[in-house]
């Protein structure tokens, strides 16, 4: 008779992901995972009574908020383009590549909010553009991103290119 690690390892070699063998609790002919050695049942018992702790109930909120998108990574990011000079400074809570293919959407439709940005876009083309992260605050209150902006704009210039932001960021600069 083979043991349960013994049939894991056949069952990993033939690229399978589950096994049958008998499981103390539920009996013979039990699934099992071959990562696990364990059966399904056993698995989904085990992961609702973690689940029922404070420390299960934590790890299930945050895995909540990060697969309906309010993950509290928080960026700020700078849009330039060399060749007229400009510069544009952003925060913003989406994942940057989302961001990025965002702005350049309202770019190409002539729709973005900044007139200075969408002017040199039109006259320049997408390819004298860049996008790049300035800054990543990962769990940081929405404060704390917006500090940072509004620091970057306090500065006028970024990378000797003039800035073109319309507003300025809600919230006062942080200490230099």
């Amino acid at each position: 008779m083979k043991t349960k690690t013994q049939l894991a390892a056949e069952a990993r070699q033939s690229g399978r992901k589950f096994f049958a063998a008998t499981c103390r609790r539920h009996g013979a002919n039990s699934q099992h995972y071959v990562s696990a050695v364990m059966c399904k049942q056993c698995v989904s018992e085990q992961t609702k009574r973690y689940y029922s702790t404070p420390k299960g109930k934590a790890a299930a909120a945050r895995q909540t908020a990060k697969r309906f998108g309010n993950e509290v990574d928080r960026y700020v990011y700078l849009m330039k383009c060399e060749i007229a000079g400009l510069a544009y400074i952003g925060s913003t809570t989406m994942a940057p590549s989302r961001r990025r293919i965002d702005n350049f959407n309202k770019l190409r439709s002539g729709s973005h909010h900044n007139p200075a940005l969408q002017a040199a876009f039109d006259e320049h083309g997408e390819k004298s553009f860049s996008f790049e992260m300035l800054a990543h605050f990962p769990g940081q209150p929405e404060e704390t991103l917006r500090q940072y902006e509004q620091f970057y704009l306090d500065a006028g210039e970024v990378r000797g290119l003039r800035l073109v932001n319309v507003k300025r960021a809600s919230v006062a600069a942080p200490q230099r």
